[in-house]
């Protein structure tokens, strides 16, 4: 009788053990399930930010390389961009007098457009927006690196606003064909 109150007793003994241990394995494993999301959380945070500030460079890129155009369609600017009173404007950067600004957003180009635009023919609006697309390329391969086949060729979608209105964007089979808001 004593032994198997001893066997009752190690089994019993050997139970709560076990219990323990699968309690403090669970513990640790729902501690590892949140550290693990913590860490995916941070990752995801760094790199959003990381995003942000890249986005931030060729934002800056962009609006820089805008008032050179615009510069030199002025005559304003000569060909190093240094300010000149008797400059020649450069009609290959005509386009750019009726663009506010561009901005990329991930993957998409936000091209603010002038008022005067809204007068272009259908033709001259193409031109325009192209031009503006090809101008912010550059800049964006620097940070960011094109695809020549599936970024430069099929382009990057664009939608085009004036002040805050938008008016038009590429089509889903061609970016470089528009529909417009008419």
């Amino acid at each position: 009788m004593k032994k198997h109150v001893n066997l009752i007793s190690i089994i019993g003994l050997i139970a709560v053990i076990g219990f323990g241990l699968t309690a403090c394995s669970s513990s640790s494993s729902e501690d590892e399930a949140e550290t693990e999301q913590s860490n995916k959380q941070s990752t995801e945070a760094n790199e959003k930010a990381k995003e942000q500030a890249t986005l931030a460079k060729i934002n800056s890129a962009i609006a820089k390389d805008l008032k050179l155009d615009q510069g030199w369609a002025e005559g304003s600017l000569d060909e190093d961009g240094n300010p000149t009173e008797d400059g020649t404007p450069n009609d290959d950067f005509a386009w750019s007098i009726v663009v506010d600004k561009i901005i990329c957003e991930g993957d998409t180009l936000r091209v603010y457009v002038k008022r005067g635009f809204k007068q272009l023919d259908n033709e001259d609006r193409q031109i325009v927006i192209e031009s503006a697309m090809r101008a912010s390329y550059s800049d964006i391969n620097k940070y960011k690196k094109l695809d020549q086949e599936e970024d430069i060729k099929k382009g990057i979608f664009t939608e085009i606003y004036l002040d805050s209105t938008p008016i038009g964007r590429s089509k889903l089979s061609n970016h470089y064909e528009f529909n417009w808001d008419e």
